[in-house]
């Protein structure tokens, strides 16, 4: 850019409209006007261009001079107005200001576009733009999620190029030096130009490029490291050809937890990396940043919505933002950071979460008396609800007991309750929001109910891994209640508690097996934990957990033998829970159709199999085996279809062609990341057991089309799965 401003200033030196001035000269307070870029400016002297003097004869300096001093009380005030400027006659060269800036849009859309219109070309030109101007932003992010500034690259795509008098065209910014400090960076790719009329392409005085307006491009553009699997099929295009309002839209629609785990990693993978921000991102760059934000809150990733808040400018803009991540700090133990946010807030306002956080840093630092003689101000002002204060005393030992309202309790109230050891209950923990899920964990007095809540939740939003949730789970098994007394919680409690429920359930049976406790009703249990599993849904949690309990429980010969109907069940379950493996002979015994499922879902790239599919009535299914890769074998269609009759009608929940149309239209002009989160509104509210056949088929084929084959062929397994298990035991009692 300061190329290109360069050209424009010896371009209009050349005909005596400005003089380029050193920056030692920039910084005279009486400085008429100045082109602020990075720590370089421009002088621009405007009064020959008022006057229309010709500027290429001789006396080109003296003239220049006598007019400065003629006009030098009105330039000390104000610049020259746009519509002067344009209304100027050109002089013997041609050239007049409206000619240099069409001469700057023509360098920067040379030097923007990139020719061969490659990936690998623009992600490199978007590189070389971060390496230019990044500098200063770079200083406050993290070392190891440092994010890149990508500017609009898609803003000045080649197809727009006719249309940049209105979409992308450019402001010289003219003003006083002392600005200068708060406008010292500008754009390398696309600046915005928001006073330029559609009619004449003037430019009007009033449009600027200020610090916060670039700062907000390079807002949008920033990220985190991406170390999810999923993520790997993504780069940094991935919205190229949508269009911001869209992507605003869609991620205040995409579903936090859809019925998918993969599609729900392809959603956080785009949502999470750096990525060039869609066309017009620059005119609505905090309302993309908000729903980018409160995407994250209601996904529950409270650890990647801490670093990109860290990011975020200082202003009122952000407040509630700034707010939530002193809740996160003071969770997570990081203090410092908090109480030095809290120590700037409480002397610029009465709000009353400030001046309570304020107590919490002082009980925190170990400053007890202090924080007593605050608390008591801050009661006493009437910006403390009782329960704080009941909690604040507590702490102190001004009173023995409090008597809270489980259900109206803020982080700052669980903060201190941890604080003072007391034990923090399912429903007291539930009062957190769930922006806050991760941050959670931290908390170290948590009731059994609170810790397998709160696990199983972290398991289901993808929070925790399946290792390290069951090294928990086992920690926490309960050997004052028996497997009957779990299994009778089915049913029993809320729908809400369904997790709580289900991770009990699953620890008690493995923590009785391993002590030899309730042998007798071992494998009934089992079978109805099972049944509870798949009548609930997202199986594929604890499913890989249950069948290593069940492989264990077929070991042990000492146990009474299993009864068929069980021994069947089990079968299944361990088909769809490791297809890879071969099933044991006694399996193969009681359950035929288990082995149908279990090569059913071996079958990749290879030609499909009707003898499988036939066995496991899955024919309905068979576009979901296409778009895992299976192709349609050369098979005698005649010998097979004489005396066939009609397949049994399925109950499917077709997709709405709404979203069906949108998502193709999304895949022909729009980008890989706008596709994934139309894909996710589609599934959103579909049982993926339900879901028909076809509509699911045509996602993913569109998914594989756009670059996401892996993930397509991992939900369409997904969805078999789910169907499998649906098929099987719906039909049991």
């Amino acid at each position: 850019m300061r190329r290109l401003i360069a050209r424009s200033s010896v371009a209009l030196c050349a005909v005596s409209l400005c003089l380029w001035v050193a920056p030692v000269h920039a910084q005279r307070a009486d400085s008429p006007s100045t082109v602020t870029i990075g720590e370089e400016s421009a002088v621009i002297d405007l009064t020959n261009l008022v006057e229309g003097e010709d500027t290429t004869n001789a006396d080109t300096a003296d003239n220049a001079a006598k007019t400065q001093q003629d006009n030098s009380s009105d330039l000390a005030a104000d610049t020259i107005s746009a519509s002067d400027i344009a209304s100027e006659p050109q002089d013997e060269t041609g050239i007049n200001d409206e000619t240099v800036i069409d001469e700057i849009l023509a360098e920067i859309d040379e030097d923007s576009l990139v020719a061969d219109n490659s990936q690998d070309a623009v992600e490199d030109d978007a590189q070389n733009i971060i390496e230019e101007n990044n500098d200063e932003e770079a200083a406050s992010f993290d070392e190891d999620t440092e994010p890149k500034d990508l500017t609009s690259l898609s803003d000045v795509q080649p197809e727009e190029a006719a249309e940049s008098d209105t979409e992308a065209p450019i402001i010289l910014n003219v003003e006083p030096r002392s600005e200068a400090g708060d406008n010292a960076e500008v754009s390398a790719v696309a600046p915005v130009v928001e006073g330029i009329t559609e009619n004449t392409g003037v430019v009007q005085p009033s449009a600027r490029i200020g610090r916060k307006t670039l700062s907000n491009i390079g807002l949008v553009s920033i990220g985190l490291d991406d170390t999810n699997p999923s993520g790997k099929q993504l780069n940094s295009l991935i919205w190229q050809g949508s269009k911001a309002d869209n992507i605003v839209a869609l991620m205040s629609e995409a579903p936090a937890y859809g019925p998918s785990a993969e599609m729900n990693r392809l959603v956080l993978s785009a949502l999470l990396r750096q990525a060039v921000p869609p066309q017009g991102a620059a005119q609505m760059a905090d309302e993309m940043v908000h729903a980018r934000l409160s995407w994250l809150a209601e996904a529950g990733r409270s650890d990647a919505l801490a670093q990109l808040i860290r990011k975020l400018p200082g202003d009122d803009t952000w407040q509630d933002w700034q707010r939530w991540l002193v809740e996160y700090d003071l969770l997570t133990r990081n203090d410092a950071d908090a109480c030095r946010q809290v120590a700037l807030a409480v002397g610029e306002t009465l709000d009353p979460f400030w001046h309570q956080a304020q107590v919490v840093c002082q009980i925190l630092s170990g400053d007890n008396l202090q924080a007593g003689f605050t608390a008591d101000v801050v009661q006493a002002s009437g910006l403390a609800d009782d329960q704080f204060m009941q909690l604040v005393n507590l702490f102190l030992g001004r009173i023995d007991t409090a008597n809270l309202d489980d259900t109206a309790l803020t982080p700052l109230h669980l903060i201190l309750m941890d604080a003072a050891h007391l034990d923090i209950s399912q429903t007291q923990l539930s009062q957190l929001p769930v922006s806050l899920l991760q941050a959670r964990s931290a908390l170290r007095y948590l009731q059994r109910d609170a810790q397998l809540s709160m696990s199983y939740q972290a398991l289901e939003l993808g929070l925790a891994d399946l290792e390290t949730t069951a090294e928990l789970l086992r920690s926490l098994y309960d050997s004052n209640e028996s497997i009957i007394q779990a299994a009778a919680r089915i049913g029993a409690e809320d729908e809400t508690l369904n997790g709580l429920v289900r991770s009990n359930l699953y620890i008690q049976l493995a923590g009785s097996f391993a002590r030899g406790r309730d042998v007798a009703e071992f494998d009934t249990l089992i079978s109805e934990a099972l049944r509870f599993e798949a009548a609930l849904g997202g199986t594929e949690l604890l499913m890989p957990l249950y069948a290593e309990l069940i492989a264990n429980r077929l070991k042990t010969e000492a146990l009474p033998q299993i009864g068929a109907d069980i021994a069947a069940d089990f079968a299944i379950w361990q088909a769809l829970a490791k297809p890879e493996d071969a099933l044991p002979a006694a399996a193969l015994a009681a359950n035929p159709e288990a082995e149908a499922y279990r090569r059913l879902l071996e079958m990749g790239d290879d030609s499909w199999s009707a003898e499988v599919i036939e066995a496991a009535g899955g024919w309905d299914w068979l576009p979901l085996i296409e778009a895992r890769g299976a192709t349609q074998p050369d098979l005698d269609y005649q010998t097979l279809t004489m005396g066939l009759g009609n397949l049994p009608e399925t109950a499917s929940m077709p997709v709405h062609p709404f979203h069906m149309l949108a998502l193709e239209k999304a895949a022909a002009e729009a980008g890989m990341g706008e596709v994934i989160l139309r894909a996710a509104k589609a599934l959103a509210g579909h049982d993926l057991a339900q879901i028909r056949s076809a509509d699911l088929a045509q996602i993913l084929t569109i998914l594989s089309n756009v670059g996401l084959e892996d993930s397509a062929k991992i939900i369409a397994e997904e969805s078999l799965r789910a169907r499998m298990m649906d098929a099987y035991f719906a039909e049991k009692p």
